[in-house]
């Protein structure tokens, strides 16, 4: 970064009494604590310049949920209903929250029915590849039915692209995704 006079003619800052500072933290809210960018090596005294990196990242985001699975076996994708023997038996419920560098948070959520609060509540940093994605959030029938027999659930997941343009996050760079998938008692076959 360089300074012009109104002619066009550069400028020496120090002869002005300016002084190059950058912010000490990402947190621009509130007051912003500054740093003498001289000090941080920033500051190109023989070109009276202040290196400034800015990293342009417009990678979309990627949002998807896979089917959930019953002790390994997945949700029928036509009608998600998967009928289960125990309450004991795990559910997987695995989604994919990605931007090739990292650059967004996630958010996925599992809500049974219309009423009730969310039984998984979970976010974080998107990965930046599939291989770098945790393993799916699990729970149990019965902590997923809690006092029902049969329910439906939706999940959904939203990946936030954390690009901005200076004033405001560039929300086009964003993903969602959404699925359902119902747990069922399984009824013994009659004879």
């Amino acid at each position: 970064m360089e300074l012009f006079d109104a002619a066009g003619n550069q400028v020496d800052p120090e002869g002005l009494g300016i002084t190059w500072r950058v912010p000490e933290s990402t947190d621009l809210s509130g007051t912003i604590q500054t740093a003498d960018a001289a000090s941080l090596g920033l500051v190109d005294a023989a070109r009276n310049s202040m290196m400034v990196t800015v990293r342009v990242d417009n990678n979309p985001c990627a949002a998807f949920i896979d089917a959930p699975t019953l002790d390994g076996t997945p949700a029928p994708a036509q009608c998600g209903v998967m009928d289960y023997t125990d309450r004991g038996q795990s559910v997987a419920m695995p989604f994919l929250a990605v931007q090739r560098n990292g650059f967004a948070t996630y958010s996925f959520a599992v809500r049974r029915g219309a009423d009730s609060p969310l039984e998984v509540d979970l976010s974080g940093t998107a990965a930046s590849s599939p291989a770098t994605m945790p393993a799916a959030p699990t729970s149990t029938v019965g902590d997923l039915l809690n006092t029902c027999q049969t329910a439906g659930f939706a999940e959904h997941l939203y990946v936030a692209h954390t690009a901005t343009d200076g004033w405001s996050r560039q929300g086009q760079y964003d993903a969602q995704d959404l699925r359902a998938f119902v747990l069922a008692k399984k009824v013994p076959a009659t004879p």
